[in-house]
């Protein structure tokens, strides 16, 4: 069976695309356009101290803004946080977070959804895809590297698991989630969509003395079978054959 993928572009696509292809990404189609699999050479398994992935197109994440955004959202069998900058979980890779006393974000990392619960709410705002890039800095050295861009504490005792930090890197605002997955620590970077490349070039010079790499949604999920993968070239239309 051939897969156009043309309204995947449509849907979706990484302004991170092109250092993506110039390393050799291979790709497989996602809900929402095409995701980074992995690296040419790269294996899943390997272990690494330090590692960054693109999540930009792979995550769902959504916002409603209202004062009755908090009875809304319980309404949906959703968890409600009490506390601001704080969230709850879902399921492992879902949470909802609560940014200020009305204003809610629901984050979907499962990749298989094609619109957040909150879309159907009268409430809904808007897909934060549309304004902010998705990083994700996992490994034992997250922390470290984090601290040598970031003026914020986010050591494990001041900044725990699906606690939210808006601040800034290199004096672009950006909002960091604490989102471990697998035991494995782990940080959602979250910048302008304009600024994703400064900052990603940032964390990449950042994580060099840790022995850090770039690894793809087969390295983070290792437990989501993506399917079949496929190297592009930078053009919006490209066809994938599935064996």
């Amino acid at each position: 069976m051939s897969l156009n993928t043309t309204n995947l572009f449509a849907q979706r696509q990484s302004l991170l695309n092109g250092w993506h292809d110039a390393h050799q990404a291979q790709y497989v189609p996602g809900v929402r356009g095409l995701v980074v699999s992995h690296y040419a050479g790269q294996q899943p398994e390997q272990p690494l101290a330090v590692s960054l992935c693109d999540l930009s197109v792979f995550a769902d994440y959504a916002s409603v803004i209202s004062d009755e955004a908090a009875a809304t959202i319980k309404a949906l069998g959703l968890p409600v946080p009490q506390q601001v900058n704080t969230g709850e979980s879902v399921s492992e890779l879902c949470a909802v977070f609560k940014l200020t006393d009305n204003e809610y974000w629901q984050l979907d990392l499962t990749g298989n959804s094609e619109k957040s619960a909150f879309t159907d709410t009268p409430l809904y705002q808007f897909p934060l895809n549309e304004h902010y890039a998705c990083l994700g800095l996992y490994g034992a050295q997250a922390q470290q590297v984090l601290a040598k861009i970031c003026a914020v504490d986010i050591s494990a005792a001041a900044c725990k698991n699906l606690e939210v930090i808006r601040t800034s890197i290199e004096q672009v605002i950006t909002t960091i989630i604490r989102f471990d997955l697998n035991n494995e620590t782990g940080f959602l970077l979250l910048p302008e969509v304009s600024s994703v490349e400064f900052i990603w070039q940032i964390l990449l010079d950042a994580m060099y003395e840790f022995n850090g790499a770039t690894v793809g949604a087969s390295h983070l999920f290792k437990n989501i079978k993506l399917g079949h993968t496929t190297q592009i070239n930078n053009s919006s239309t490209k066809t994938i054959k599935n064996s």
